[in-house]
């Protein structure tokens, strides 16, 4: 359990959900026509692509983080 803990805080799970807002905004802004399958996937990509930028982020810049 405190693996995931440290997973989540890791991946920083506010700044995900405000990242799936901007995708939501944008998608809505920009189209047309919606389909609520492509959003989801959209909003899912991001959150991954967040997720994993946070944790390649926290361990290449741990050293610079301890200061």
């Amino acid at each position: 359990m405190k693996q995931w803990s440290g997973l989540m805080r890791m991946i920083r799970p506010g700044n995900a959900i405000l990242a799936s807002i901007g995708i939501l905004v944008g998608y809505f802004f920009t189209r047309t026509r919606y389909d609520y399958n492509e959003l989801l996937l959209l909003i899912s990509a991001g959150m991954c692509a967040l997720g994993f930028g946070n944790v390649i982020n926290d361990w290449f810049d741990i050293e610079t983080d301890k200061i």
